[in-house]
């Protein structure tokens, strides 16, 4: 997909039928293409900076145990991110976010200007 197609409203949708992923069904994962953000939306996260998060289009990338892409992040103003993950919601303090928990994440530099 590209990363315009990835809404809030659509991780929610497929939230809702997480009662149906089980033996027979596979829990579904996501291929999201084309993110463009500027570095500093990049967050490093966690007691060991060690998690990247990154917000777009209203949806929270979540990506755990990411040393290695965080040692390879290239420099530059601004990044395109590529990912695979699966689509998850997260409850705290009452308010319920949209998120895709990365399984696997290339970020390259970006020519393009973000905007």
């Amino acid at each position: 997909m590209d990363s315009t197609e990835v809404s809030s409203e659509y991780i929610f949708k497929l939230n809702d039928m997480k009662h149906l992923w089980g033996t027979r069904l596979r829990e579904p994962k996501i291929m999201v293409s084309n993110i463009k953000i500027d570095a500093s939306e990049l967050q490093l996260i966690g007691k060991k900076s060690n998690i990247i998060k990154i917000i777009f289009n209203g949806v929270e990338y979540i990506m755990f145990r990411a040393e290695e892409i965080i040692a390879n992040i290239p420099d530059g103003n601004s990044l395109e991110i590529s990912l695979i993950g699966k689509p998850n919601t997260n409850e705290w303090n009452g308010k319920v976010t949209p998120q895709i928990i990365v399984d696997e994440c290339e970020i390259e530099a970006s020519n393009s200007f973000v905007f």
